[in-house]
This record gives structure tokens, sequence and C-alpha cells, in this order.
């Protein structure tokens, strides 16, 4: 699959009791345009493998290779919101 990228998460905020926002950065480049705006993250889980999440993406900026995502924290610990 040649549009995998590793990215690392660099910032995080709360912007609602049930609302995070992740910064992400890596080599982005042109993976991305403005016309899409939609990124499926393979996440670390316990015990090893990943687990996949599609978001939307806020904002991103390929020049600093930061996106920034907004993971609703539904209060199971899955995946996305651990």
């Amino acid at each position: 699959m040649s549009g995998l990228r590793t990215l690392t998460v660099v910032g995080a905020e709360h912007l609602t009791p049930h609302m995070r926002r992740i910064t992400l950065k890596g080599d982005i480049g042109a993976l991305l345009s403005p016309d899409d705006m939609h990124c499926r993250l393979f996440v670390p889980v316990p015990g090893g493998g990943t687990a996949a999440r599609k978001y939307t993406i806020r904002r991103f900026d390929a020049a600093a290779g930061l996106i920034d995502v907004d993971v609703a924290l539904h209060g199971d610990g899955g995946p996305g919101a651990a």
C-alpha cells in the first residue's frame, strides 16, 4: 500500500468532555488534498496488532507535516480514544 505513512502523536487537547483533538506529525507530503479530508489510522492495541479507524481531518499543514483529527471519547476505552 503506497499510501501508508508512520505518524507520531505530537499533541492532544480536550475540546469537550467527550471530544479530543489529536495532532499527528509525519511525512504526509502530497498524500492529502483539500478534496479528500479523510484518513484511516491504524492504532496500536494492547497485546499487539492494530485497529483501523477512519477520521475526518480537521486541519492539515503539508509543509509542516501536521494533521489534526477529532476523536470521540465514548467511555468504552476503545483503541481510538485510548
